[in-house]
């Protein structure tokens, strides 16, 4: 009887002891997992931070071209915020492109000025190495037009010694021959309309959604400031044509080429020509105040007069488009149409000022 009470005890002792370890074990797992995640949340509020920062300085510096080295960047973007983890920031009132993820180590960084014909504010390009853009040409004045343009205004492919935007210009000829080199995205971007999207080759198909391709037609030429884009998809096993919009000037055009899609685009303009409306306000009462300075004083008097009507025309105009709604009506073709004569016009009103009055901007 003794020993079979001994036998009980005994494996009572393991089995409490088999307990307490169990207990213990879970207690030490929890706060390791718990400092895990506090460690994890601190480097991401760290994270948003400097990113936070980043857009905020970088906007108000124009054609800056920058790369900045952070611990991990694994960023998601949209119209309006970024996230990192399960922290999400606004981005306000600034006007940010970007694929809608980033991962890497370097940010890369640029901006450009938005003139309509005034300048409205800059706009800010952020992407990584890690992403690919190709741009296809095919020989024409007008795709090496653009060519030279976009040149000038894409951020560098080196900087401070490290790779920066990975692109490359190729002519259309070339584009069956080109491969696939294990960028998470690519993106084609073709300089003249009706291109054989069929030609990209194949083995891009991997990348799936992360395979994306713009067309830009119908610009206009000397200096090519303002054109139709046409956004091409991954869509069962190939490319196909998901959406059209438009874009009105240099800095509109890069963020078309930075932006995912066509709505994130979109959205992103409209943001920019609500600040555009602003803007012209600012300039319609400038006008209006020089107009009453130079009153009785004949051609100066005219010019500011038809300036103050202009201004009014092109705040009314942004307007629109900012209140554009739902988002697929963005942009209104004939609003488009309407705001590029009024800023020809704007810019030939101020030319004339600047000659014996006082510009207009």
């Amino acid at each position: 009887m003794r020993c079979k009470k001994g036998v009980v005890e005994v494996q009572f002792n393991w089995i409490f002891i088999l307990i307490a370890g169990a207990l213990i074990l879970l207690f030490f797992t929890t706060i390791i997992l718990k400092q895990k995640s506090s460690t994890e949340t601190k480097i991401d509020i760290s994270l948003v931070s400097s990113l936070q920062s980043i857009i905020s300085g970088s906007g108000t510096v124009s054609k800056l071209a920058d790369i900045k080295a952070l611990p991990r960047i694994s960023v998601g973007f949209d119209c309006d915020s970024f996230s990192i983890g399960d922290l999400r920031q606004s981005v306000g009132k600034d006007i940010v492109f970007s694929p809608d993820f980033l991962d890497g180590r370097n940010l890369v960084i640029r901006t450009w000025d938005w003139n309509i014909p005034f300048r409205i504010t800059n706009f800010l390009y952020l992407t990584v190495p890690q992403v690919r853009y190709i741009f296809v040409e095919d020989g024409t004045q007008q795709s090496t037009d653009l060519k030279n343009i976009l040149m000038d205004a894409l951020p560098p492919t080196t900087i401070k010694g490290q790779s920066a935007m990975n692109w490359e210009f190729v002519e259309s000829g070339a584009l069956s021959g080109l491969n696939e080199q294990n960028n998470y995205k690519v993106r084609f971007v073709f300089l003249y309309p009706s291109p054989v999207i069929t030609n990209i080759p194949t083995e891009f198909n991997s990348l799936k959604e992360d395979l994306t391709a713009i067309v830009i037609k119908n610009y206009e030429s000397a200096p090519i400031e303002n054109g139709d884009l046409d956004f091409y998809n991954y869509n069962a096993g190939s490319l196909s044509l998901s959406s059209s919009s438009k874009y009105v000037g240099t800095a509109s055009l890069l963020g078309a080429i930075f932006s995912e899609d066509a709505d994130t685009y979109n959205c992103i303009m409209l943001k920019a020509f609500e600040r555009a409306e602003f803007v012209a306000d600012v300039y319609r009462r400038r006008s209006a105040e020089l107009n009453a300075e130079y009153s009785g004083s004949g051609a100066c008097e005219n010019i500011f007069s038809q300036a103050e009507n202009l201004a009014g025309n092109l705040k009314s105009l942004a307007g629109q488009l900012s209140s554009s709604n739902p988002l697929d009506q963005f942009p209104d073709s004939t609003t488009i149409g309407n705001l590029k004569t009024a800023i020809q016009s704007l810019k030939d009103q101020n030319r004339l000022a600047r000659a014996s009055c006082a510009s207009v901007y």
